[in-house]
């Protein structure tokens, strides 16, 4: 990969250059932080036309996930704390696409638990206890989370869709896996 365009959670657009990247076995800046991928310039060595093309058919398909629907879901939770009892049931952390999201529902999950009130306070306190926040960054995002949603009516809805694509991944994860053995 010599470069790729994303978006970040705030909506900036970037290019990130290999070096920037830090690629590594199953790993770069990507993996970590909530970016949608845009584009990517990738350079390919000579070799079997086919099977370039049938990678580069690969790396095209992205994973099913709504954005939309997860930043709903928590945004939801933190304008109609109660609305966690809705959704647990239905979501885990693993089901959210972006690790943040993941995070985020985590930390709302345990406040949950310890019988802590949920509200932006709270959560971000609890994200910098953990650190996964900063204790200067991360309170923008959680605002627009709170600020995504006039108020909770939908939060099952989103928690289903959530699911579903979640479901989606699976299924082509396992799909894949099966792929591979077959030959």
């Amino acid at each position: 990969v010599e470069k790729v365009t994303v978006v970040s959670k705030d909506g900036e657009i970037m290019e990130l250059d290999n070096e920037t990247m830090e690629f590594g076995y199953r790993n770069s800046i990507l993996k970590n932080r909530p970016f949608v991928v845009l584009s990517a310039v990738l350079k390919l060595n000579k070799g079997d036309k086919a099977a370039i093309q049938e990678k580069m058919d690969d790396f095209s398909r992205k994973l099913p996930f709504s954005l939309i629907a997860e930043q709903s879901l928590l945004g939801s939770i933190l304008v109609d704390p109660d609305a966690i009892t809705e959704v647990s049931e239905i979501v885990q952390p693993a089901d959210f696409y972006l690790s943040e999201h993941s995070q985020i529902y985590t930390a709302i999950h345990e406040l949950f638990l310890v019988n802590k009130e949920i509200d932006i306070v709270t959560l971000i306190d609890m994200l910098v206890s953990k650190g996964i926040y900063s204790k200067s960054g991360g309170e923008d995002y959680i605002r627009s989370l709170y600020q995504a949603v006039p108020n909770a009516l939908n939060v099952k809805d989103y928690a289903n869709i959530v699911k579903q694509k979640s479901l989606l991944r699976s299924l082509i994860g396992v799909c894949s896996d099966i792929s591979d053995k077959a030959y």
